[in-house]
């Protein structure tokens, strides 16, 4: 992404970004590692996540970037340090899976987290965004589908596809 645009978000949200600079904790020196044309997507994300939290909860945001065509967003908030040690050992891809695994995730948040919902809320605006950029174009958030196109996937809409198709520097 450009960065005049990360520029806004670390403006606008330090919150999120405390630990930038110390490169054990967070890649977010690098940038948001993106095209332009998920930044409203990145943006109201974390403008929810900001709205969402309780004044005592914090969130580290600590990688955004494309992966498989679609949006990563690695963060380590507050409501898993503070509320149980145990939610670390519950998988990322449990959320993702959510729906062939509805009945071990209902279990769980039944019998064993009492803070569990809000966790499910939280990963379930993460989930959302990382759903928006799989039909929005990387590099210019026009409406668009996933590709496989030089050993990457992307999502783009036609005229990037053909960009990236006649792209002579992958031969």
């Amino acid at each position: 992404m450009k960065k005049e645009l990360d520029d806004k978000i670390f403006k606008e949200f330090p919150q999120f970004f405390k630990t930038k600079g110390d490169l054990q904790r967070s890649l977010m020196d690098f940038g948001f590692d993106h095209g332009d044309g998920w930044f409203e997507i990145v943006y109201n994300l974390i403008k929810d996540i900001s709205l969402f939290l309780l004044p005592e909860e914090e969130l580290e945001i600590q990688q955004v970037k494309s992966k498989y065509g679609t949006l990563r967003f690695y963060s380590c908030p507050s409501l898993i340090k503070e509320y149980s040690w145990r939610l670390w050992f519950i998988p990322y891809c449990l959320y993702r899976l959510r729906n062939s695994l509805q009945k071990l995730a209902d279990n769980i948040r039944h019998n064993i987290f009492h803070h569990y919902t809000r966790m499910e809320q939280f990963y379930n605006l993460v989930i959302e965004a990382e759903r928006k950029t799989s039909i929005t174009c990387e590099e210019c958030g026009k409406p668009g589908h996933l590709v496989y196109i030089h050993i990457w996937y992307y999502t783009v809409c036609e005229e990037h596809e053909k960009e990236l198709l006649n792209d002579k520097s992958y031969s």
